[in-house]
């Protein structure tokens, strides 16, 4: 009862449990799946063992944050999936909404409900692959960066733009409040590798474009310069042989 081969998913340990969920599965042949099922590692039998929580359950997703509460809830917020548009063609979805795992007994965390819960305080940027700091006995968490791609192309790898953030937030996971963390010095938002080389291409393309520009530019006047082809005899003799030689030359004056 194990989890299939994935990549992506999330896991917490909650008492005497670790908890999996969510991830995606992709062969690179344009065949892929996401997930949002839930399996369950006893740290004390080794077994898996894979829940099926009641309620409606979050869209497939991998990249999410998965938090543990002081109440044995779990938090899942945001994630990253695509869909299939057209043949090989996909569209991506960050997704920013947020559910609660929550256990029906108490005295029994194998059996759970999902609850689509509202986030209060301030609007996060959608983003997915944070980075999460669990402050427990706070019973809060810090969010750092991301990164939000925009890959409406077309499925166009070369065009595909991304921005990295690198700000701070606080979850309350109870109140499931979201703060600012005000942070000193300077903030920077980079884009990703995939951007530089797009912008280094097309500055590149722009520079032979005017390259060849220069370049006919030049022949033009090279064709219409006033100074004819002039050719030059110049005759060399030893007694025996009598050689000449015919120079041409032409004045050009590039610019």
């Amino acid at each position: 009862n194990g989890p299939s081969a994935r990549s992506g998913h999330r896991m917490v340990h909650l008492k005497k449990q670790l908890i999996v969920f969510g991830g995606f599965y992709d062969n690179l042949r344009h065949d892929y799946k996401y997930f949002n099922d839930v399996h369950i590692f006893d740290l004390e039998s080794y077994m898996w063992q894979k829940v099926e929580p009641t309620g409606i359950a979050p869209a497939p997703r991998s990249g999410c944050i998965l938090l543990p509460t002081a109440d044995s809830k779990l938090v899942v917020y945001g994630g990253y999936s695509k869909e299939k548009i057209k043949k090989e063609i996909d569209r991506g979805c960050i997704h920013a909404d947020m559910f609660l795992l929550t256990p029906m007994d108490k005295n029994d965390l194998t059996k759970y409900k999902w609850v689509c819960v509202k986030q209060t305080g301030i609007q996060v940027t959608p983003r997915c692959g944070v980075s999460v700091a669990l402050l427990q006995y706070a019973n809060q968490a810090f969010i750092f960066g991301g990164v939000f791609d925009n890959d409406d192309s077309d499925n166009d790898e070369e065009s595909l733009c991304g921005i990295f953030y690198n700000d701070l937030f606080a979850l309350d996971l109870e109140k499931l409040l979201w703060r600012a963390i005000t942070l000193t010095g300077r903030k920077v938002t980079t884009v990703n590798d995939d951007t530089k080389r797009q912008q280094k291409k097309k500055k590149k393309k722009e520079s032979d474009e005017e390259s060849e520009q220069s370049n006919n530019s030049n022949q033009e006047k090279s064709e219409k310069s006033p100074n004819p082809v002039r050719p030059t005899v110049t005759v060399d003799d030893d007694g025996i042989f009598t050689v000449c030689f015919f120079l041409c030359y032409a004045h050009i004056k590039y610019t």
